[in-house]
């Protein structure tokens, strides 16, 4: 079964077996912080508009809360990416494998703004959080 995520930063509470002999499919909804052209790498985090969904103890009171990325390798999907998709603050939907450290993107396209308001914004937060029978 397909996971959704909207919290990128999270993959490895919520797969901490995913290894590359057994990778989890995941589908992420995230914001691009950055894109190295040269690996082919996209790191994505947290939509800034959607509220956490992990909660994040920090025992270091000088330690900012900071929205941690995700490191994606597009390299299979490149000739279908574009500004539209790898500029920085571009929301995309990313479908993958995460092998505990790298998600290896599958299909990788924006997402459109109107889908992120309103109620939808509380149904995606509640299909992330769905368990298999």
């Amino acid at each position: 079964m397909t996971r959704l995520c909207l919290d990128p930063g999270g993959l490895s509470l919520l797969f901490p077996k995913a290894s590359p002999a057994y990778p989890q499919k995941i589908r992420i909804i995230g914001q691009v912080f950055t894109y190295d052209e040269t690996t082919a790498i996209l790191h994505v985090g947290r939509v800034a508009n959607l509220a956490p969904v992990h909660v994040h103890i920090s025992l270091d009171e000088d330690e900012e809360d900071t929205n941690s990325s995700v490191c994606v390798d597009v390299t299979d999907v490149m000739y279908l990416l574009g500004p539209q998709t790898t500029a920085e603050g571009v929301v995309v939907s990313i479908w993958g494998m995460y092998d505990g450290n790298v998600v290896r993107a599958v299909e990788c396209s924006g997402v459109n703004g109107q889908e992120l308001l309103g109620g939808s914004v509380s149904v995606l937060a509640e299909m992330s959080i769905l368990t298999e029978i």
